[in-house]
């Protein structure tokens, strides 16, 4: 099989986080920081993804994303964005058949600012590319404190996450970086 990503990355589009600004806010970037996007582009597909709960259901809050990514042929060492905690709420590995092209979730509407507006589940959709079936899994996370207006996604082809970290809270805001042009052969991933 091709490179599932080839000539493709030379143009990246990003898109806006979903969660909340705070001051003390570190952001992150993995197309730029591990891919050395726009130099070049070497994060060929996300290959793990695991998330961290704040405390346990129904509580909780995504505080913690750990995220290895393929690199021209070899994983990268997990790339940990937030706190890692012992609430493990998601454990995703994807084969080289297999391509994120979707994350969609909530963020928390709750009367408990240390809460509010931080994400609380998230759904990710993975697209097969020897079977074309698409693989909804999740959600993963809290339903709780969440009402519709707090719906968020993205969809397409992603290639590497972006967003802000705070020190105490871990993960407040999250994006995504995606090709701007369709992956080639069979319309998503290449033959």
């Amino acid at each position: 099989m091709a490179n599932l990503n080839e000539n493709l990355l030379s143009s990246l589009a990003f898109t806006r986080s979903v969660g909340i600004p705070l001051d003390d806010n570190v952001t992150f970037n993995d197309a730029t920081t591990v891919g050395r996007y726009p130099l070049t582009q070497n994060i060929r597909k996300i290959v793990r993804i695991q998330l961290f709960a704040s405390e346990a259901v129904p509580m909780a809050v995504i505080a913690g994303l750990r995220v290895t990514y393929l690199m021209n042929g070899a994983p990268l060492p997990p790339v940990l964005h937030g706190l890692e905690t012992p609430h493990v709420v998601c454990d995703i590995q994807m084969p080289a058949n297999q391509l994120l092209v979707g994350a969609s979730g909530k963020v928390k509407e709750s009367p408990n600012q240390a809460i509010n507006g931080r994400i609380s589940f998230i759904v990710f959709t993975v697209y097969e590319n020897d079977t074309g079936l698409t693989i909804v899994r999740g959600p993963f996370g809290s339903t709780e404190y969440v009402t519709p207006k707090s719906a968020w996604g993205c969809y397409g082809p992603i290639i590497a996450f972006q967003g802000t970290v705070a020190p105490k809270l871990g993960l407040t805001s999250l994006g995504f970086a995606k090709p701007t042009q369709g992956l080639p052969g069979m319309g998503i991933l290449g033959a």
